[in-house]
């Protein structure tokens, strides 16, 4: 019985002569119920492949998959088998595969790894791209999702409104443009900003102000701002208490000249271990100047321009 082979899933095409007809109605029902693979050439080493996450690289072959960058992405299947370089081998892009040494939470989505080639986990990268499903510890659904979650950077606008209760600062025009002005050391404003809903959930919150001097500072000046920020979610106790982070530029090369306006940035690490913030919370802000000390500006300072920067996962 003379017997050839599909383009991409290998499955066998019979001439009309005899033969073993339940044996091939049963591998081919085995082959089906396994789930849909297509063939590629190794581009690399797979001699230990077998189960691992497979992308076709940029000379139509197969390499092991990465959510680190988009070269080694989007990933398209797991390896039923090892694969020698160079050689051809299935990769199974639908359908069941099962490995007795996984251990995955039955019902949970899998992703694939960005800090592993080829690997899958099931904590969600920032360059997320999810593979399959967990059926049992050890049997998983491939069901890969073509569209990988990126990010970008985006931005929450503050008010530089003033009203009474907002703190000490108050609201002026300086040489044309409106602005908080801080006039003293010590004096504040309080801000409020919400946790967008498209936060990728693990880098941390930048503030960003552009500030003008009023008077010329002396060169080597530092602009200086303490950040106290707080954040509450619902059914907690609302308290005057937070973390507080430094904003701080050093003030060289003309940017002490007068009516110059400088970029000051704070970082707000997410993860602060006594008040971390997560999606959803309201985070307050008291931006209190520091102005005359050894090596801080004389002031007045203003604020024209401030926001929070942070990154956002977009599937």
């Amino acid at each position: 019985m003379a017997i050839s082979y599909t383009e991409e899933m290998k499955l066998a095409l019979l001439d009309s002569g005899s033969g073993n007809w339940g044996a091939v109605q049963n591998g081919l029902m085995t082959s089906i119920d396994a789930g849909y693979e297509i063939t590629l050439t190794a581009d690399e080493d797979l001699s230990a492949g077998q189960y691992k996450v497979i992308y076709i690289d940029s000379s139509d072959k197969m390499k092991l998959a990465k959510a680190d960058a988009d070269a080694t992405m989007p990933a398209i299947g797991l390896l039923p088998n090892n694969v020698d370089n160079a050689v051809e081998g299935k990769v199974r892009v639908s359908g069941w595969i099962e490995n007795g040494g996984w251990a995955w939470t039955p019902g949970a989505l899998l992703y694939l790894s960005a800090s592993t080639a080829g690997a899958l986990t099931e904590t969600k990268p920032t360059k997320a791209q999810v593979i399959g499903v967990a059926k049992t510890a050890t049997k998983i659904l491939i069901i890969p999702n073509l569209r990988m979650s990126i990010t970008e950077t985006r931005i929450i606008d503050l008010t530089l409104a003033t009203s009474p209760g907002d703190g000490s600062a108050t609201g002026a025009i300086i040489t044309g443009a409106w602005g908080i002005i801080y006039t003293v050391d010590g004096i504040y404003a309080n801000r409020n900003f919400v946790v967008p809903p498209d936060w990728d959930g693990v880098s941390d919150f930048v503030l960003k102000m552009m500030v003008q001097n009023e008077i010329a500072e002396d060169d080597g000046d530092d602009v200086s701002f303490d950040v106290r920020r707080s954040p509450i979610s619902d059914g907690d106790t609302n308290a005057d208490s937070g973390a507080t982070e430094p904003a701080i530029l050093n003030l060289t090369g003309g940017d002490e000249a007068i009516n110059k306006v400088n970029l000051v940035s704070a970082i707000l690490a997410y993860d602060e271990s006594g008040f971390p913030i997560s999606a959803g919370d309201i985070v307050t802000l008291k931006i209190t100047a520091n102005l005359g000390g050894g090596g801080e500006c004389t002031g007045p300072l203003w604020v024209i321009s401030w926001w929070i920067e942070y990154t956002a996962t977009i599937s």
